[in-house]
Formats: structure tokens, sequence, C-alpha cells
């Protein structure tokens, strides 16, 4: 499991990194830039927890129930939770940015 240092850094240095994180992400430009930005910068680890989340946000707007999830995906439902309390926030963000995605079915 991915894991974040307990020593906490000073906030405008985090502000900084963040920033800086976001402006890399901004300049890339194709699937294969992705690619090669996630490989680089996330474990295995990172990467498929980051895919699931994103699943997991497509699944619940597509309406799909918690056990279907759970069985699909091997989540747990406090990660289901989470992703549903974010969506129930910011639905109309996410709808936006995933309009283009895919997922197979449930019982692929």
């Amino acid at each position: 499991m991915a894991q974040v240092s307990k020593k906490s850094i000073k906030k405008n240095l985090k502000e900084k990194l963040e920033t800086n994180l976001l402006i890399a992400l901004s300049e890339i430009k194709n699937k294969n830039e992705a690619l090669e930005f996630l490989t680089n910068f996330l474990s295995p680890t990172e990467k498929t927890m980051l895919v699931k989340r994103l699943a997991i946000g497509l699944l619940l707007l597509n309406g799909n129930t918690y056990h279907e999830i759970i069985n699909f995906l091997k989540v747990s439902p406090p990660t289901i939770n989470k992703i549903s309390q974010q969506l129930k926030k910011k639905r109309q963000l996410f709808a936006k940015f995933t309009k283009k995605l895919t997922l197979p079915k449930l019982n692929s």
C-alpha cells in the first residue's frame, strides 16, 4: 500500500509542490506522454489506486451499487463511500472530465 511520510512539510512548500504537479500535468499532450508521466512518477500500487478510484466514480455515475462495485473492483465500502462523498460535492465537474471514458461491463 502506498504510504505518505508522517512528517509534515510547511504549508507554503506543500502548496508550491502541488502547483508544480498541476503545471506538469497540464503540459501532458497525449496518452503516450500521460503514460510516461504516470510510469515515471507513480508506483504500480499508486497507479492501481488512482485507476480504481476513477472507476469507482464512473460506476457510481452509471448507477451501480456498492455491492456491484465491491465485487467488480475488489475495493472496500469505505473507499467507495469516500469517492461517493466527493461526487456529491462535485458531480458535474467529475462528469465533465470523465465524459470520454468508458468501463468494461461489470460481468466482464
